[in-house]
């Protein structure tokens, strides 16, 4: 991943937009920057905070960093919701859906995709897989060489098709 140096901080995380005149920046020392009308920037994570990700109507931002937490926050008092803790490594990659009630966390090896509850904070589902660009839907490959495909709103299977051995 590139690296910038921004406030004399490492950039770290990839680059989150609210909107045009909105943007929020994760850090190697654990901060995060929201680049607006007003630049501020307050502590995060414990260590590097590798994704970011706002909510559709920007009132919630979520980190993920190095210990394997993603937390949430309110983005207009930098107040922490919650912590969510599940992943064995880093969190690489958020997302919240369009209807702001399930957040999907990447991380790596058996646990790629975790699916959580924005209102209750709870773990719904682990899977291995990507979310599809409208965030509907998350499609993994499993160890056997099954296509899966989850809906990301009930965490319902809704397709399955295997591949061909190479």
């Amino acid at each position: 991943m590139a690296s910038f140096h921004l406030m004399r901080r490492q950039l770290s995380a990839r680059i989150a937009l609210i909107d045009l005149r909105t943007t929020v920046t994760g850090h190697s020392d654990g901060t995060v920057t929201i680049w607006g009308s007003m630049r501020t920037y307050f502590p995060a994570n414990r260590r590097r905070v590798i994704g970011v990700a706002f909510s559709p109507d920007g009132r919630i931002l979520a980190t993920g960093g190095e210990e394997g937490t993603a937390k949430l926050w309110e983005v207009a008092t930098h107040r922490e919701i919650a912590t969510l803790k599940g992943h064995l490594r880093s969190v690489h990659s958020l997302g919240i859906s369009p209807d702001s009630r399930r957040l999907a966390t990447g991380g790596g090896d058996e646990e790629a995709v975790k699916l959580w509850d924005l209102h209750t904070h709870q773990e719904l589902i682990t899977l291995s897989g990507e979310g599809s660009p409208d965030g509907n839907k998350i499609v993994g490959l499993s160890s056997d060489r099954q296509l899966h495909t989850w809906s990301a709103s009930s965490c319902e299977e809704i397709a399955t098709a295997g591949t061909s051995t190479p």
